[in-house]
């Protein structure tokens, strides 16, 4: 496919977002929300589109694995930043800029650090 980012190989689910909701392309009304839709309900053209579409974000997932998304964080404009902030419950500052935005998403969408084991009693 010549869509950057994205394989269509072995996918499962399609995950796509807006961030107006109701956003129209590809015959569809996109919500806020993310929704799911079946591997085959777009064809290749039109997922290429989608996934090109700044207006969404689009991912594809495998097997309970994202094996892509688009856009990256940083091909986001600061409104679109600044709208995923909202979307996701993230306060910033108006004045915040591109970099401080993304450090922002990436700080409250990171995995979790793992758990240490408890440390074993010292011997005595």
């Amino acid at each position: 496919m010549n869509c950057p980012n994205t394989q269509r190989k072995g996918v499962t689910v399609i995950i796509i977002s807006s961030t107006r909701e109701g956003f129209r392309r590809c015959g569809l009304a996109h919500p806020k929300k993310s929704t799911e839709h079946a591997d085959d309900a777009f064809s290749k053209k039109q997922l290429a589109v989608l996934a090109a579409e700044p207006m969404l974000t689009v991912q594809v997932v495998e097997d309970e694995e994202t094996i892509t998304t688009s856009p990256l964080l940083k091909d986001l404009t600061v409104p679109r930043l600044k709208a995923l902030c909202t979307d996701l419950e993230i306060t910033y500052s108006p004045a915040d800029k591109k970099a401080d935005l993304i450090a922002l998403v990436e700080k409250h969408t990171a995995e979790p650090p793992a758990e240490k084991p408890p440390a074993e009693p010292p011997e005595e």
